[in-house]
């Protein structure tokens, strides 16, 4: 892993902790909290399934880059009040949790010789 990919690593880890800790705060009932932690596990699982480990962090760099524009969206569309950083924490642990899921999936999935769904359709 190069240096680069290292700090991006750390950073996504930073944001993710920042944004479970946002997520862990939150007023949301404990039974919804469970639900969507399962949900964006599952999202993960499916997305390792369909991945290989090359893609997952290729497209994980992606929605990475892309994750301020998601999190202005949030603050226009939904006009909760809360501000961008909140947007960008909240977007960050969802989209580090679901892309972790996937690449502790995909190595799994490596392991027990299960190919990418890409690669068989592909």
């Amino acid at each position: 892993m190069t240096v680069i990919g290292s700090a991006l690593l750390v950073g996504s880890g930073a944001l993710w902790v920042a944004g479970l800790r946002l997520f862990v705060r939150s007023e949301l009932s404990r039974h919804r909290k469970l639900t969507w932690s399962a949900f964006l596990l599952l999202v993960g699982v499916g997305v390792g399934f369909v991945l290989p480990l090359s893609q997952l962090w290729s497209k994980f760099l992606l929605v990475l880059a892309i994750l301020p524009l998601l999190a202005v969206a949030d603050v226009w569309l939904l006009r909760s009040g809360h501000g961008l950083s909140f947007w960008i924490r909240a977007c960050g642990f969802e989209v580090c949790s679901v892309f972790g899921a996937a690449a502790v999936a995909r190595c799994v999935f490596d392991i027990a010789g299960i190919t990418p769904f890409a690669a068989r359709a592909g």
